[in-house]
């Protein structure tokens, strides 16, 4: 998506359940924005999916579209 220039502005964040120092190598470097671990519980699922949503939607500065 990244090399792409109508999509290279979206974030992309990657959800998993891998620690691994290897996925998450990989995902930076196919252009990840951010690597965050899935909490098993829900309650903290839902909280965690709250503050990516927030941080995105409402804290970063994003360039101007255009």
């Amino acid at each position: 998506m990244k090399q792409d220039n109508r999509f290279r502005q979206v974030p992309i964040i990657v959800l998993t359940t891998s620690e691994r120092p290897d996925d998450v190598r990989l995902a930076y470097d196919a252009g990840a924005n951010a690597y965050l671990l899935k909490p098993v519980e829900f309650s903290r699922f839902t909280e965690v999916i709250g503050q990516l949503g927030k941080f995105w939607l409402e804290i970063v500065q994003l360039p101007p579209e255009g």
